[in-house]
């Protein structure tokens, strides 16, 4: 086994390196998107770690919704795994800080930023300002997700439409979201993408291309 690994982690050192700078993709969930949520990063991250890095925020109900069983012993033993962001002064450093280089096996990490619900505004317009483009999983979004409408409308104010791709599905009221959308981009120009996915059934290969061509990088 220790032969193995010597000879594994040789082979990664000496693969090539990406040369052009990473692809950013953020990705936000609502409440009823995250049904599929570990679903979703887990099939997006296999295909986009080859070209860039992604970036999520989660409030902290989600934080510790999401803990593995070694990760919530050591919250009890008061070594917390997924550190909440406490304040903007941590947020920045955090948000300067992310990961941008590749690992030794050529591919990109995936960032999670955890915090207070105080801060999801100032860390959505910190990550929006670094990302090429923002994947949206709007799935189960009705008139019901109030304080999610008003993410993005803010979000739509930070961001072209062109660099923002919405995935919907059978209980996304699509109306109220076109409607929410066009009163906070009127007169700016542009529709919005959506993506229709059926459950968990969803094409990930076309999300990935999707996201690639309305990329800041490509677009």
């Amino acid at each position: 086994h220790l032969v193995f690994r010597l000879v594994l982690a040789a082979a990664m050192r000496l693969r090539p390196r990406p040369v052009d700078p990473p692809h950013r993709l953020l990705l936000l969930r609502t409440p009823g998107g995250r049904r599929y949520g570990g679903t979703l990063l887990n099939r997006l991250g296999a295909y986009w770690s080859h070209v860039g890095t992604i970036s999520t925020i989660a409030t902290t109900d989600v934080a510790y919704a999401a803990l593995e069983p070694r990760e919530f012993l050591d919250l009890l033993r008061g070594r917390p795994a997924r550190p909440v962001i406490e304040n903007a002064g941590e947020l920045r450093k955090r948000v300067v800080e992310i990961d941008q280089d590749p690992d030794p096996d050529g591919g990109y990490r995936v960032n999670q930023l955890f915090c207070h619900d105080d801060l999801w505004r100032e860390a959505l317009q910190e990550l929006v300002r670094r990302s090429d483009c923002i994947l949206v999983d709007l799935r189960g979004f009705t008139r019901a997700h109030e304080q999610v409408a008003a993410d993005i409308t803010q979000l739509t104010q930070l961001a072209p439409l062109s660099r923002i791709l919405v995935l919907v599905d059978d209980d996304t009221d699509q109306y109220f979201l076109r409607t929410t959308v066009d009163r906070a981009h009127t007169g700016a120009g542009g529709s919005l993408r959506l993506m229709r996915s059926r459950g968990r059934h969803l094409d990930t290969v076309t999300v990935v291309e999707q996201l690639a061509a309305g990329s800041a990088r490509t677009a």
